[in-house]
C-alpha cells in the first residue's frame, strides 16, 4: 500500500502541477487579452474624449475689419467751345468810326464787303475809299432799320446776293457838312462788313 501511495502522490502532484501551469498560461492569455481589451477600451474611451476636450473649438480672436473701397471718380469737364458772338452793326460802327478818325485805311478797306469789290473792281473801290470814305468823320450809329435779310445788290458785274444784310441809319460829317443816310452792312463769319457803290 505504501508502495502505491508514493507513486500515486507523485502522479497527483504532477497532475496538479500541470493543471496549475495550464491554468496559469491560459489564465494569463485571457488576462492579457482582457487587459489589452480593457486597456484598449480604456485608452479609446479616455483618449477620444480627451482629444475632443483638449483641442478647443477654434475661435477667431482677430477683430473683424471692414474694408472700405473708395471708388476713384474722374470728373471730366464737358468739352466747351467758346464761340464769339456775332458782331453787331452798332459794335462795328464804333470800330469803323474809330478807324476813320485814326486814319486806319487798312481796317476800312478790309471791311468793305467782298461782293462790292468783286462787283466794281478793286482799283475803283480802293481809289474811292482813299478819295471819299477816309474823308468822313464823326461817323455815328443812329438806329437799326432792318435785318438780317437776304438782299440782292446790283453791280456792274451782275447781281450779288448778300446774306445777313442789315440796314442802319447813320450820320457823318463830310467836308464840314453833316449828312444822314441809311447804310448797308452784312455779316460774314461773325464779322460785320459795310457796303456801298464804288465810283
Amino acid at each position: 500500500m505504501r508502495r502505491w501511495l508514493g507513486p500515486g502522490m507523485v502522479a497527483v502532484g504532477v497532475f496538479v502541477f500541470l493543471i496549475g501551469v495550464i491554468g496559469t498560461f491560459s489564465g494569463g492569455e485571457d488576462a492579457a487579452v482582457a487587459s489589452d481589451t480593457t486597456t484598449s477600451g480604456a485608452s479609446t474611451a479616455s483618449t477620444a474624449p480627451a482629444s475632443a476636450t483638449t483641442v478647443p473649438a477654434t475661435t477667431s480672436t482677430t477683430p473683424s475689419t471692414t474694408t472700405t473701397t473708395v471708388q476713384a471718380t474722374t470728373t471730366t469737364a464737358p468739352a466747351t467751345t467758346t464761340t464769339q458772338p456775332d458782331e453787331t452793326v452798332e459794335e462795328f460802327l464804333v470800330a469803323f468810326s474809330a478807324a476813320l478818325d485814326a486814319g486806319d485805311r487798312d481796317f476800312v478797306y478790309m471791311r468793305l464787303h467782298p461782293e462790292v469789290i468783286n462787283g466794281w473792281g478793286e482799283d475803283l473801290c480802293s481809289a474811292w475809299v482813299d478819295r471819299e470814305i477816309m474823308e468822313l468823320s464823326d461817323y455815328t450809329f443812329v438806329s437799326l432799320v432792318s435785318g438780317p435779310v437776304t438782299q440782292p445788290v446790283t453791280t456792274p458785274n451782275g447781281t450779288a446776293t448778300i446774306l445777313d444784310y442789315f440796314s442802319a441809319s447813320v450820320s457823318f460829317v463830310f467836308q464840314g457838312e453833316t449828312f444822314s443816310s441809311d447804310g448797308g452792312y452784312a455779316l460774314i463769319d461773325g464779322d460785320m462788313y459795310w457796303l456801298g457803290q464804288c465810283r
